[in-house]
């Protein structure tokens, strides 16, 4: 996954990304730019991409003040029975 990440995302914080999606699989988009380490503008912009790339899946969308909830479909393909 490493490799699909930094070649996806093209940055310095592709590791940082992968580390916090492994971590919560299922996550809101403000918990992943206030605590994956990642400043804000880069993390929006790995979120989109991760998206087009079919690597998160939107849960909930985004309402309001409630920001968007993702789950990482990879592991959880593999998780769930």
């Amino acid at each position: 996954m490493k490799i699909v990440f930094s070649g996806a995302l093209s940055s310095k914080w592709s590791v940082n990304a992968l580390d916090f999606v492994f971590t919560n699989p299922v996550f809101r988009n403000n918990k992943f730019t206030t605590n994956s380490g990642i400043p804000t503008a880069s993390a929006a912009r790995f979120t989109r991409v991760l998206l087009e790339k079919n690597l998160i899946a939107t849960l909930e969308e985004a309402s309001g003040r409630r920001p968007a909830l993702y789950s990482f479909e990879p592991l959880m393909k593999l998780v769930r029975v």
